[in-house]
């Protein structure tokens, strides 16, 4: 298992400085279908936070590393930032229109992940997205979980691909992974 403080601690651009590809198309898709609230699961250093905020969104960003819950902390534009387990985090219903989780529920053991995505799906705002990034693996959440959790939404994008990852903590020689990204309204 990864020590995230440790990690965090490294750089301030562990994951990179740029937006995921999974946030941009949250982006363009928000602007055409909802509100603008977003909850950032699992937000690490805040790359993708802030770059909501930067497009005007209120962002409640949610991370249990305490280094990436301070790193959070001081960026500009201010978020709201919560140092939780996103197991743990009070999911409030129909307060945010759009729930991001980027490549945090396989970190997770399956059955946990799973119940994640139930509150996610439950807590999100209708016509509001649900956005999810994970590596497939073993003992992961798999993409018929997912699909299946968001089987009463429609889904706006959706990504099923292998890519080639040039490196990352952990595993820092070029390597490839199952990537399975969806990005689905709930609808009333």
């Amino acid at each position: 298992m990864i020590n995230y403080n440790s990690l965090y601690n490294k750089s301030p651009t562990v994951f990179g400085a740029r937006p995921s590809d999974l946030a941009k198309n949250v982006l363009q898709l928000a602007s055409d279908t909802c509100g603008k609230t977003i909850l950032d699961l699992g937000a690490g250093q805040g790359r993708d936070s802030a770059f909501f905020a930067s497009n005007g969104f209120t962002v409640t960003a949610v991370e249990k590393s305490q280094t990436a819950f301070i790193q959070l902390s001081k960026l500009k534009p201010a978020l709201a930032v919560i140092n939780a387990d996103i197991m743990s985090y009070e999911y409030e219903k129909g307060i945010f229109d759009v729930i991001f989780a980027n490549n945090v529920l396989h970190i997770l053991e399956r059955a946990k992940a799973e119940a994640v995505l139930k509150k996610m799906t439950e807590s999100v705002t209708y016509g509001g997205l649900i956005a999810v990034s994970v590596l497939e693996g073993d003992n992961r959440i798999t993409k018929d979980a997912i699909r299946e959790a968001t089987r009463e939404c429609k889904t706006l994008y959706l990504v099923d691909e292998e890519i080639i990852d040039h490196g990352h903590p952990g595993e820092p020689l070029p390597h490839k992974h199952k990537v399975f990204r969806i990005i689905a309204q709930k609808v009333v």
